[in-house]
């Protein structure tokens, strides 16, 4: 991750030997990447505004597809070792408390895991 000329947000990949430095270009200021297990696509914080919600990618930043909307800050994808699903953390606005959810991308199904209050 590093910061633009504008001070937004960016990912940036490298090869595991450290060489070949190169940004991913997702078209949005975007940050706490989460690779799937086969590696073929990243799950990452994009903001739209200022409205923080949950995108994938393919791996070279191609197919960008927003997986959550609507109010309140979504950050930090992790995939499920299986792949299957994203788990993310939720809060209805920035200074409050998160809860857990999960994302099925394929279904569109979005669960609830942990309560706050």
């Amino acid at each position: 991750m590093a910061t633009g000329p504008l001070g937004e947000t960016e990912i940036h990949l490298l090869n595991r030997d450290g060489s070949g430095e190169r940004r991913l270009e997702v078209g949005i200021p975007a940050d706490r990447p989460s690779f799937s297990p086969d590696g073929s696509r990243i799950a990452f914080t994009g903001r739209e505004g200022k409205v923080s919600q949950i995108f994938t990618s393919a791996q070279d930043g191609s197919r960008v597809r927003p997986l959550t909307s609507g109010p309140g800050r979504k950050t930090n994808p992790v995939y499920s070792p299986d792949g299957t699903k994203i788990a993310f953390s939720r809060s209805p606005d920035s200074l409050s408390f998160q809860e857990i959810y999960t994302f099925n991308p394929e279904t569109t199904e979005e669960i609830r895991l942990t309560t706050s209050q």
